[in-house]
């Protein structure tokens, strides 16, 4: 799982997406941040309910669960940054496009 991480925070147009990005357009977080926020909540709600469940829970299994639920929605940043790209190679001027979600993506998460 070290490795995991690693890979994807040396990775610093996935870490400023992951950052900066929102989850949605119209929904839940939609600003700049919301990825991390809602990622955070999701993470600490897993961890929350897994307790409850699961009292006796080993604290390696709740740090699984925390980093499941941290980066769920890593993919989107993939999303995010191909937009950005493709923005940036047609000329459109828009270097903040890697801030904000395709018109297709998903809007509630």
């Amino acid at each position: 799982m070290r490795d995991f991480f690693t890979r994807i925070l040396e990775q610093k147009d996935r870490l400023e997406a992951f950052l900066n990005v929102t989850t949605s357009v119209n929904y839940r977080h939609a600003y700049s941040g919301g990825l991390l926020q809602h990622s955070l909540k999701v993470g600490n709600h897993s961890v929350a309910m897994l307790r409850f469940n699961e009292p006796t829970v080993p604290r390696l299994l709740q740090e699984a669960c925390f980093a499941g639920g941290l980066w769920h929605d890593i993919g989107k940043t993939y999303n995010y940054l191909i937009t950005y790209m493709a923005q940036s190679a047609s000329g459109s001027g828009m270097a903040s496009a890697v801030f904000s979600p395709p018109p297709s993506a998903s809007a509630g998460s």
